[in-house]
């Protein structure tokens, strides 16, 4: 992530330039195009494409899910429906969970398919997944087609695909993947600069498909 940040202080044209024989080789450059602005309208494209680079507090997601867990163990990391999970509950589901989905053959750099709805479930799948190194691939049940679920576990080479019981007539596994109800397995059913903090809360109404990759 800081890699990817700092990149944005290089010039266009020159990351352009990165890329010979590219559709980019047919395209006007961007300094042409620019001569088109007003030197005002010219400054603020710059300042809206290219602003300053920042660190993030934390390297990694999971390093930053840690840090709640362990100085806020008991606040409530997600609240769904009226009922509520604490970051200790999360963080003793998720540990449960990754070492189900290790004993599954899961490892760093495979990838997991997480096929439900909003839910802790959710929750508890998405951060078992990333313990274990693993990428997950959310999708709606309900909302993507069988079609496209099954297409989506095969391409991806999942081992796993990560499910509710209630929903397995809807979810199909081919013989080389396991299906893993988290429901089954629980006991009970933010990045920095964003004015994010204790007490805040998020609403996600969006398809997880969508919410969970932006």
């Amino acid at each position: 992530m800081k890699n990817t940040l700092e990149t944005r202080k290089d010039d266009p044209e020159e990351l352009v330039s990165k890329f010979p024989g590219t559709v980019f080789d047919d395209m006007p450059s961007m300094k042409s195009l620019l001569t088109t602005l007003s030197p005002i309208d010219q400054q603020r494209f710059k300042n809206f494409g290219w602003g300053p680079s920042i660190n993030p507090r934390f390297q990694t997601l999971v390093e930053a899910i840690n840090y709640q867990i362990a100085i806020r163990p008991k606040a409530v990391a997600a609240e769904y429906q009226g009922k509520y999970l604490t970051y200790s509950q999360l963080d003793a589901a998720a540990n449960k969970l990754a070492l189900i989905l290790y004993s599954h053959g899961v490892r760093r750099g495979d990838v997991v398919c997480l096929y439900l709805r909003r839910s802790f479930s959710m929750l508890v799948g998405i951060v078992a997944a990333m313990r274990v190194g693993a990428a997950y691939v959310p999708q709606h049940v309900g909302v993507a087609p069988s079609e496209m679920l099954s297409h989506i576990a095969k391409i991806s080479s999942a081992k796993v695909i990560l499910t509710l019981s209630t929903m397995a007539p809807k979810v199909a596994a081919s013989q080389h993947q396991s299906l893993i109800f988290i429901n089954s397995m629980m006991d009970s059913p933010a990045p920095d600069n964003l004015d994010m903090g204790p007490g805040r809360r998020v609403g996600q109404v969006l398809s997880i498909a969508f919410d969970m990759a932006a």
